[in-house]
C-alpha cells in the first residue's frame, strides 16, 4: 500500500477549505465518494462568486462605466488563468458551458463541414455518451462511419486495433484521456503521434484527467482538448474549449448572437476573431470567474504531492475492495486515476449505492453515461466509488467496513415472515429505516422467472424491471412483478398487494399514487435518470387503462 506524503494535520487544513464536508447525513459525517460526477468547491470558489455579486456585478465588454470594466477584468483574467494552466494562447480559449458543449461546438463547426459520404472518424468504447453522440449526429448528416476502439482485456487501449484502424485515414480521432467509468489513464500523447502521422486530427476529452494531474497541451499534441469546470472544483455550467488557433479561425460559429461579431447588416455579417467567435450572448460570468479561483486554487497546491495522496487512496481503497466476498473490480488497464468501479454478482449497484447511503457515503450507481462500454463488458450497472485529494484514508475504511457489513449474508429461515417486513416497512421512523426494511424484504423474495421476458419488461428503467397485468375469470386484476435491484422488487410486492384482486372495472390509481408519496418511495427511489416509481405508476395505469377499455394486452 502507497504512503500519503499529506500528514493527518495538512489533510485536516486542506478538508477546511471545502465547507460541505463539514456536513451529516443520516447522523454520519459525509464521505463523499461521487468526485468524477463533481468535485466539492473550496472557499475560495465560492467567496469569489458571492463578491462578484456584490461587488463587481456588470455584463462584459460592452459598456463604459467601471463596474463593467472591473468585471471584464475579471472574466477575462479567468481566461489568462486557465491559458497559463494549460500552457497555451489565451486566444484559444473558448467558454463553454462544459464539456459537452466544447464537444458539441468541434462536431458542428469543425467536423460536419468537412465530413463527406464514406469518410471515416474514430471513437472509443470507454468514452463518455457526450464523446459520442455529438460525433454519430454529425457522421448521421454526412452518412460518414465511426469505427469503435476497443479495450484488451486489461482495460487498456487496444494500441494494435488503434494502429490498424488508423490505417482508414479518419477525418477525426475523438479520445478521452481517463476513463470516467474504469479511471484508466490512457497513452495520450502517443496516441496523438500515431493519429498524426495518419493524417487524423484528435480531440481529447480531458473531463476526468484535469482534476488528478496537470496536462501541458504544448507537449500532448492533441488539436482540440476541452474540461469542464464543475470536475476541476469549479461552479457548474463553466468548461472550456482549446484548439489550435490555425484551426480555429477556419471555423464559422455555431451560435450567434450578440458579442461574437465585427458587423451586423440585413445584407450580410461579419464575426469576430477567435475565441469571441464561439461565445455568443451574455456568458457566466460568475460561473467564470468561479473557475478561474478554482485554478488559482489548484495552482497554490503542490499538485505531486496531492496527486500521491489520491493514489495512496486508490491502494487502499483497491486492497479493501478484494478484501471483501464477491466484489469484482473492474479492470483498469495499467494506469489509473483515484477512481474504482465494481459490481456484485447478487446485488445491485442501486441497492448497494443507496445502503452506503444511509450511512452517509456518496458513491455513483449505474451505467455512468457509458453504456456501449458496460455492455461490451456484460454488465448492466456497477458502483463507482471516486476520490479527491480532500479525502482520507479514515474515510477509505469506512467506506470498506459499512460494505463489509451489508455484504454479510442474510440468513433466510423458513420462518421468514413477509408481512412482518411489510409491517416494518409501514411502520418505520423515516427513510433510512424504511429502506433497510425495504432491502430485507427485497432479499427474501423469490425471484419471478415467469415476468422476466423481453415482453414485460418497462423500459427506461435503469435498473431491469417487469410488469405484468392481467384479469381473472372474475374481473379481477392481478399483477406479476420483479426487478433486479432489492429494494424496488419489494416496492412491487408491495403496490401487488394493493393491486390485486382489485374489480378491474372501478380500480383507481390515485390511492395507491397517494400512498407511495405518503411513504417517500418517489422521493428517494427516483432519483436517478429513467429509474423511478413515476416510471412504474404510469405503466400501471396504461396497462390498466388497457383492460378497461377492452384492448387486448
Amino acid at each position: 500500500m502507497l504512503t500519503s506524503p499529506i500528514d493527518a494535520n495538512q489533510l485536516r487544513r486542506l478538508r477546511a477549505e471545502f465547507p460541505i464536508l463539514s456536513q451529516r447525513f443520516n447522523g454520519s459525517p459525509l464521505i463523499y465518494l461521487d468526485n468524477a460526477a463533481t468535485t466539492q468547491k473550496p472557499r475560495a470558489v465560492i467567496d469569489s462568486i458571492t463578491q462578484f455579486y456584490r461587488r463587481t456585478n456588470a455584463n462584459v465588454h460592452r459598456s463604459a462605466h467601471q463596474l463593467s470594466h472591473l468585471a471584464t477584468q475579471a472574466y477575462e483574467g479567468a481566461r489568462d488563468q486557465v491559458a497559463n494552466y494549460l500552457c497555451v494562447s489565451r486566444n484559444e480559449v473558448i467558454w463553454t458551458s462544459g464539456a459537452t458543449e466544447a464537444i458539441n461546438l468541434v462536431a458542428y463547426s469543425y467536423l460536419i463541414p468537412r465530413l463527406s459520404p464514406g469518410d471515416h472518424i474514430l471513437l472509443a468504447r470507454s468514452s463518455h455518451h457526450a464523446n459520442i453522440l455529438p460525433w454519430q449526429h454529425a457522421c448521421s448528416a454526412k452518412s460518414a462511419m465511426i469505427d469503435v476502439l476497443e479495450l484488451d482485456q486489461q482495460g487498456d487501449f487496444d494500441l494494435e486495433l488503434y494502429q490498424r484502424l488508423l490505417e482508414q485515414k479518419p477525418k477525426l480521432v475523438a479520445l478521452p484521456q481517463v476513463s470516467n467509468v474504469l479511471g484508466t489513464i490512457y497513452p495520450i500523447q502517443l496516441m496523438c503521434q500515431l493519429a498524426k502521422e495518419a493524417g487524423a486530427l484528435v480531440f481529447i476529452d480531458g473531463a476526468q484527467s484535469l482534476p488528478h494531474f496537470q496536462v501541458d497541451l504544448t507537449t500532448l499534441g492533441a488539436d482540440f482538448f476541452t474540461f469542464s469546470g464543475h470536475k476541476l472544483f469549479g461552479p457548474t455550467g463553466t468548461g472550456v474549449l482549446w484548439g489550435r488557433y490555425d484551426l480555429l479561425e477556419t471555423m464559422q460559429p455555431w451560435k450567434t448572437g450578440g458579442e461574437m461579431i465585427e458587423n451586423v447588416s440585413f445584407e450580410g455579417s461579419s464575426f469576430s476573431a477567435p475565441p469571441y467567435r464561439f461565445e455568443a450572448g451574455t456568458p457566466n460570468i460568475a460561473g467564470v470567474v468561479g473557475l478561474g479561483s478554482a485554478i488559482q486554487f489548484l495552482s497554490n497546491q503542490d499538485r505531486t504531492a496531492l496527486e500521491r495522496h489520491e493514489q495512496a487512496l486508490l491502494s487502499l481503497a483497491l486492497e479493501g475492495l478484494e478484501s471483501l466476498a464477491d466484489i469484482q473490480c473492474l479492470k483498469s488497464g495499467s494506469n489509473q486515476v483515484s477512481l474504482v468501479s465494481f459490481t456484485h454478482p447478487r446485488l445491485h449497484a442501486q441497492d448497494i449505492a443507496k445502503a452506503l447511503d444511509q450511512h452517509g457515503i456518496a458513491v455513483r450507481a449505474g451505467q455512468h453515461c457509458a453504456q456501449p462500454l458496460l455492455a461490451s463488458l456484460g454488465i448492466e450497472s456497477a458502483v463507482r466509488a471516486s476520490f479527491a485529494f480532500y479525502n482520507s484514508a479514515e474515510e477509505i475504511g469506512w467506506f470498506i467496513e459499512v460494505l463489509d457489513q451489508f455484504l454479510q449474508p442474510t440468513q433466510i429461515t423458513n420462518s421468514f415472515d413477509p408481512e412482518q417486513l411489510v409491517a416494518e416497512i409501514n411502520q418505520a421512523r423515516g427513510w433510512a429505516e424504511r429502506y433497510m426494511a425495504l432491502l430485507t424484504l427485497g432479499t427474501h423474495l423469490p425471484i419471478d422467472n415467469s415476468v422476466r421476458t423481453d415482453d414485460f419488461e418497462i423500459p427506461g428503467c435503469e435498473t431491469r424491471v417487469w410488469m405484468q397485468l392481467s384479469l381473472t375469470d372474475e374481473g379481477k386484476l392481478r399483477l406479476t412483478a420483479d426487478a433486479q435491484a432489492k429494494a424496488l422488487r419489494a416496492l412491487l410486492y408491495l403496490i401487488k398487494q394493493r393491486v390485486d384482486n382489485s374489480d378491474a372495472a372501478t380500480f383507481e390509481l390515485q390511492p395507491l399514487e397517494q400512498w407511495v408519496a405518503e411513504m417517500g418511495f418517489e422521493n428517494h427511489l427516483s432519483r436517478t435518470r429513467g429509474n423511478s416509481v413515476r416510471r412504474l405508476l404510469d405503466q400501471l395505469t396504461e396497462l390498466s387503462e388497457t383492460i378497461k377499455s377492452g384492448r387486448s394486452l
